[in-house]
C-alpha cells in the first residue's frame, strides 16, 4: 500500500530511523510512503531534470518494509495520484 501527502519540510527532510537532516531542494514537500515493500538499493536521488515543479525526489528512508521518498516542489501544487500496473504515478501541477 502507499500514502502520498504534503509534510512540513522539517519531517519532510528527516531520514527515517536515524533523525538524520538531509538536503531536498524545494519549497513545498510530497512525501510519498510504501509500506509492506523493500528496495532494491538503485538511486536514492533524483534531479527534477527540467519537470515544471519538481525540483528534486530523495529516497529518505528504507527500514523495516517502509520506503519513503521526498518531492521536493517548487511550491506545494494539486496533485492526483493513480497507479498503472505496478507502477505508481504521481502528476504534479
Amino acid at each position: 500500500s502507499y500514502r502520498v501527502e504534503y509534510e512540513p519540510a522539517a519531517r519532510a527532510k528527516t531520514q527515517d530511523a536515524s533523525g538524520r537532516r538531509l538536503r531536498i531542494a524545494g519549497r513545498a514537500f510530497l512525501v510519498v510512503r510504501f509500506t509492506a515493500t523493500t528496495t532494491d538499493g538503485g538511486p536514492s536521488r533524483i534531479s527534477g531534470g527540467g519537470a515544471s515543479h519538481v525540483r528534486e525526489a530523495v529516497r529518505t528512508g528504507a527500514f523495516e518494509g517502509v520506503v519513503t521518498w521526498a518531492i521536493g516542489l517548487d511550491a506545494k501544487r494539486p496533485f492526483r495520484v493513480r497507479t498503472s500496473g505496478s507502477q505508481l504515478v504521481v502528476s504534479v501541477g
